[in-house]
């Protein structure tokens, strides 16, 4: 067996991961979203929610999602109704053309990734799959606001090439 510098191999890890993410972007903006902004209609296809919870399941501050559901409604993407019950409230549901626009998306985002790991054979994807997982449940999760800076800082970014 080979001794690997885990270095060299985390390194690895970061620039093929960066890559995936490069390439799967793109697909997803030439058909019209960015990822931020795919991630909120992927929430909302599953039936309307209110701002809070999306900035919940997204694990970032309410005012990184309050832009993108400004965008995604000005886009005509989502609309904002008032809570039946607490005025206060405001509760986003997807439209048919953000409905649309995320099918196509998501299309897109599954053939480039099919692509990229389509240089495995599907027992090195199991594989792979395998051993990411155990890599995951190994690593310490992220203070809870460390992962609202980092997917804030992530949703900007994405947001900045929409």
């Amino acid at each position: 067996m080979v001794d690997t510098d885990a270095n060299a191999l985390a390194d690895t890890l970061f620039g093929v991961t960066r890559r995936l993410r490069w390439h799967a972007n793109e697909r997803v903006r030439a058909a019209g979203l960015s990822m931020a902004r795919m991630r909120v209609l992927d929430l909302l296809g599953d039936g309307p929610k209110r701002m809070r919870e999306l900035s919940d399941a997204l694990n970032v501050a309410p005012r990184t999602i309050t832009g993108l559901v400004d965008a995604l409604d000005h886009d005509g993407l989502v609309e904002r109704s008032a809570h039946p019950t607490d005025r206060r409230v405001t509760v986003l549901t997807i439209t048919p053309e953000g409905r649309r626009l995320l099918a196509t998306a998501g299309k897109e985002r599954a053939a480039v990734l099919a692509e990229l790991f389509g240089v495995l054979s599907a027992h090195d994807r199991g594989e792979l799959e395998r051993l990411l997982e155990r890599l995951r449940d190994a690593v310490p999760d992220l203070p809870e606001a460390a992962k609202r800076e980092r997917d804030a800082r992530r949703l900007a970014r994405e947001e900045g090439r929409a």
